[in-house]
């Protein structure tokens, strides 16, 4: 291991090393280190942990070490950015039996309430409860399950992230507060080829894009709204490209280019219009994730933000977007910062 790679290697050791303490009581019988992940690929039974055997550590490592080196090179001016902002990130195998229980206690809570405040039960109760661990239902938690001093410490159910960002310390299921020196953030893994009915090569890549989107987010500039788009679209850029891959189907290729081509969202509408056509039926998931990606990429406002704030003109192909990606790298990012002023 060398360069960017070894660079975020050794700083998650220290993070690690500053909050030992808690790293020591978040469960260790379903969780490992990002370092895990990237120091050695073949590790199998310390990969088990996550028990999500479909997952290729190396194609992870491979998008990771590609961020790192898209990173690397770009001169952030604010303060607290660049390496210094990466915070400790974990990952913690989800339990069907957690979400199931975390499922039903929605549910039931929401029988109790009149029926315009159902808003889980329309949204959820149809779908399976993985479907939330996607990122179009980006939820995250400052709180963990379990007690501190059984140092079983576990994700909370149903949330597609922990984050210590906005505070100093973390709660835990007695709701007895922790401080913590360093940033943590933590991502449950769910059985991602079943929920989203893809090959392991895919699901892969759909989770090494969170990890990447968030690196990128903590090294870059701060990110205002407006370019929230932006930030994705560059992001998937900092994956990097790996050999192609064969699809099984359609929806495999459509799920794919979604977390893997930053132009995804310059096709977005008739791409998602074509999908629906091609499923002539879609399944609740597959209608779910569609609506997603039409909020997100094809929205009156996502063209309007691609428009007015990537300054991107109608029309605009992969290699304009690529220009104006490589132009904010070049740049250090500040478009971000000069946003932030005027919004």
């Amino acid at each position: 291991m060398f360069g960017p790679l070894k660079t975020l290697f050794d700083l998650q050791r220290r993070r690690a090393e500053e909050d030992a303490d808690l790293i020591g009581r978040i469960d260790p019988t379903r969780t490992i280190l990002l370092e895990d992940l990237i120091a050695d690929t073949k590790r199998p039974a310390r990969l088990a942990l996550l028990g999500a055997p479909w997952l290729d550590a190396g194609r992870f490592t491979s998008r990771i070490a590609a961020a790192c080196a898209w990173l690397d090179g770009i001169r952030v001016a604010e303060a607290g950015k660049g390496w210094a902002g990466v915070p400790l990130y974990f990952f913690q195998a989800a339990s069907a039996e957690d979400d199931a229980a975390a499922h039903r206690a929605m549910l039931a809570l929401e029988r109790e309430e009149p029926a315009v405040f159902r808003r889980y039960t329309e949204r959820y109760a149809h779908l399976p409860t993985g479907v939330q661990y996607l990122h179009l239902h980006a939820r995250t938690s400052w709180m963990l399950e379990g007690s501190y001093a059984d140092a079983k410490l576990r994700l909370k159910p149903l949330f597609t992230t922990f984050s210590t960002y906005s505070q100093a310390w973390v709660m835990d299921g007695d709701r007895t507060y922790h401080p913590v020196r360093g940033k943590l953030v933590g991502y449950p893994v769910t059985d991602l080829p079943a929920v989203l009915g893809v090959s392991p090569a895919v699901a892969t890549d759909f989770l090494a894009r969170v990890a990447v989107h968030d690196l990128c987010h903590a090294y870059l500039p701060t990110t205002p709204m407006e370019a929230e788009g932006f930030h994705n679209a560059a992001a998937l850029a900092a994956m990097g490209t790996l050999p192609p891959i064969r699809y099984r189907d359609r929806w495999e290729s459509f799920i794919h280019a979604e977390c893997t081509d930053p132009a995804f969202c310059l096709q977005a509408d008739g791409g998602i219009a074509a999908m629906r056509k091609a499923l002539g039926t879609p399944s609740p998931t597959q209608d779910d994730i569609l609506e997603g990606y039409r909020r997100w990429y094809a929205h009156t406002n996502a063209v309007r933000k691609r428009r007015e704030a990537w300054g991107l003109p109608e029309g605009a192909d992969a290699a304009t977007l690529r220009s104006k990606i490589d132009e904010a790298r070049a740049d250090g990012f500040q478009q971000y910062l000069r946003l932030m002023k005027t919004s």
